[in-house]
């Protein structure tokens, strides 16, 4: 992993990403990009309002960029380069994506449902139009070694098992123990595809040192949650879908609040 993409907003929840980012970027001799993009303010009619032009946001952008990535350098050592856009982030963050060979892009996300401007609905657009993995950084997460790394899976789909790279690199280069966690409706057995989902990831898995986990629950995110709780893993793991946008097990509803209520970092794996 050679190169991390960091957005931020400059605010409290982007900033712990940002600390979150440089000190992966440390552990593993990888270079953060530090990015931050900016949209013109459209006016309302009869509001009173100031006109702003794009050099004085553009100027606030690198002085704060600048401020944050001298921050982060200086308290770490690392390589930090940093990038003021004009456009819409998750457009911006996609581009650069193919312009700069970015290896993982990290995000920051408040707790409790609440969102800063970068993050929140730019995560989600982000996580649908990146083909890189996304690691989600609750503002409360903070950097530790992934002594433990759990990936949760209903083993629905025969993906392309290239889009496991990320997660193979920091579970070796941390050497973690990784828990399949499989989570199934109560009472329910597995059918035909999931057995044969199973059987095709265990040459993956097998490179790991895993242990393998089924919880039944009549709430996915419950009952994932619950498990998250009694073993308290450093990260979460996740595989989304190109035609699926987010996997069978969550859904696009129990994804997003994953996403808003985890206090673990979240990985998201692209299989696109």
């Amino acid at each position: 992993m050679n190169t991390i993409l960091v957005p931020t907003d400059l605010s409290p929840a982007a900033q712990n990403a940002t600390n979150y980012a440089g000190r992966l970027c440390k552990e593993l001799g990888a270079k953060m990009i530090l990015l931050h993009v900016y949209m013109l303010p459209v006016p309302v009619a009869e509001m009173p309002y100031i006109m702003v032009t794009p050099d004085e946001m553009h100027k606030a952008g690198e002085d704060g960029l600048r401020k944050e990535a001298d921050r982060v350098a200086g308290s770490l050592g690392i390589d930090i380069e940093w990038l003021v856009r004009l456009g819409l982030a998750s457009d911006e963050i996609r581009d650069i994506e193919k312009e700069r060979h970015i290896d993982l892009v990290v995000m920051g996300m408040k707790g409790g449902g609440q969102i800063d401007q970068i993050i929140g609905s730019t995560t989600s657009a982000v996580v649908r139009k990146s083909h890189n993995a996304v690691l989600v950084v609750p503002s409360v997460a903070r950097f530790t070694s992934l002594q433990s790394v759990c990936y949760a899976t209903d083993f629905s789909y025969q993906m392309n098992l290239t889009c496991f790279q990320s997660l193979k690199l920091l579970v070796n280069h941390f050497k973690s123990q990784l828990s399949v966690v499989y989570i199934s409706k109560s009472g329910k057995v597995m059918s035909p595809d999931q057995i044969a989902g199973k059987q095709r990831l265990e040459p993956v898995l097998n490179e790991f040192v895993y242990s393998h986990h089924t919880v039944e629950a009549n709430d996915i995110e419950h009952g994932l949650q619950q498990f998250i709780e009694a073993q308290s893993p450093d990260m979460l793991a996740m595989v989304i879908h190109k035609h699926n946008v987010f996997e069978r097990l969550f859904g696009t509803h129990h994804t997003m609040t994953m996403m808003y209520q985890i206090r673990i970092p979240l990985l998201i794996l692209q299989d696109k």
